[in-house]
């Protein structure tokens, strides 16, 4: 065991076994002290450890890097940052690919991303750095500017679309949509709900097959087996169109209307 002075900087490549090494570059690992176990296997780093590709860094209060399994164990407030966005959680798991570089990371514990403007919240998150593909679990939210929030206990963000399942929920100020499953995409601003979709709206509750939501047009599309209730009256139709901006909602297809009893 070695244990190294305050603010060394540890070219990480230089201690790794030559084939680990190949090709030149570096990570490299600014921390208050290191101590070096098993012949350079291990490294322990505490106090203010920032590491980098040259690319991507990361923040941390505490790091052990595997070196042989090419695994950095971060704890004590983590952060990452990359050109594609800010990672921040208690502790995480940073993966290195086989050029020497940041390529993963798996977080735990309040773990926020931010990135393409969105924001990602969760209790877990596994993230591909230049993806950006991300798997979140845990009572995950998803923020898409200017008021757009998903929700659910999964999701799997892929470039700029993301898919929450598990309770799954759209919410803007027009309103909800529930659906087992929701597909949502923050380049067009459009989101596709499917399975047992239910939705509320004003004093107005609607329930459907499957529904799409144009949150810039202020408009949503309910298709099969659509069922429309409102004080005093209940609507079962084939489709459903509602303009929210207008406050009015087209019917297509066969369609039948029950007025309850003491209703409007």
């Amino acid at each position: 065991m070695r244990t190294l002075p305050a603010f060394l900087i540890v070219l990480l490549a230089a201690i790794s076994p030559p084939a680990l090494a190949a090709g030149g570059e570096v990570v490299e690992l600014r921390t208050a002290e290191v101590v070096v176990r098993g012949g350079g296997r291990i490294i322990e780093a505490r106090g203010s450890v920032r590491i980098t590709d040259g690319r991507n860094t990361v923040h941390a209060g505490e790091a052990v890097f595997a070196v042989r399994e090419r695994r950095i164990r971060l704890g004590a407030g983590v952060v990452v940052t990359s050109p594609e966005g800010t990672l921040k959680a208690a502790e995480a798991v940073v993966l290195l690919s086989g050029p020497r570089r940041l390529a993963g990371v798996e977080a735990s514990g309040g773990v926020e991303l931010h990135t393409g403007g969105r924001v990602l919240r969760a209790g877990r998150i596994r993230y591909l750095v230049d993806g950006p593909q991300a798997v979140a679990s845990g009572r995950v939210s998803l923020l898409i500017p200017p008021d757009l929030v998903a929700s659910g206990e999964q999701l799997t963000l892929r470039g700029r679309r993301a898919t929450l399942s598990g309770g799954a929920k759209f919410q803007n100020k027009d309103g909800t949509i529930e659906g087992d499953t929701i597909e949502v995409s923050d380049h067009d601003h459009v989101a596709q709900a499917r399975g047992n979709v239910r939705s509320t709206w004003q004093q107005t509750r609607i329930s459907a097959d499957a529904a799409t939501v144009h949150a810039r047009d202020r408009t949503a599309i309910f298709r099969g087996r659509v069922i429309v209730t409102q004080p005093g009256r209940t609507m079962r139709t084939a489709a459903l169109t509602v303009y929210y901006a207008e406050r009015r909602m087209i019917a297509e297809g066969d369609t039948t209307i029950r007025l309850e009893e003491g209703g409007p």
